[in-house]
């Protein structure tokens, strides 16, 4: 807001000075920016150049683009075979880990419960 303000005021000042312009001044102003477009004016050749640079530049992006879709596709792809996999470890896992945790400490306890001859 104190920024807006700041360039009101400045504009305000400044605005005395853009009015004081006489009108011969402002013609050859103009004449002059036109003189300026007419020694820059484009040719046929230098549209057509300028259409297939830009065209390439297009293709380049599209590629790239394509890309980054092609590594995207194959990382979604990627996170759901390890979903997938971590689904069918807990669901088959689960039970053969307990299976093996239960012998284990069968034979903890048979260790520790026998007898010293």
């Amino acid at each position: 807001m104190k920024t807006a303000l700041a360039v009101a005021l400045l504009l305000a000042i400044a605005l005395p000075s853009f009015a004081e312009l006489t009108m011969r001044g402002e013609i050859k102003a103009v004449r002059a920016g036109m003189k300026a477009l007419e020694s820059k004016m484009a040719t046929k050749d230098d549209i057509i150049t300028l259409q297939r640079e830009l065209i390439k530049k297009i293709e380049e992006s599209n590629a790239r683009v394509n890309s980054r879709i092609d590594s995207m596709y194959y990382q979604m792809w990627a996170i759901w075979t390890v979903i997938f996999v971590t689904i069918l470890a807990a669901i088959f896992g689960g039970p053969i880990f307990a299976e093996w945790w239960r012998k284990k400490q069968e034979r903890k306890d048979e260790i520790n419960n026998h007898e010293p001859v």
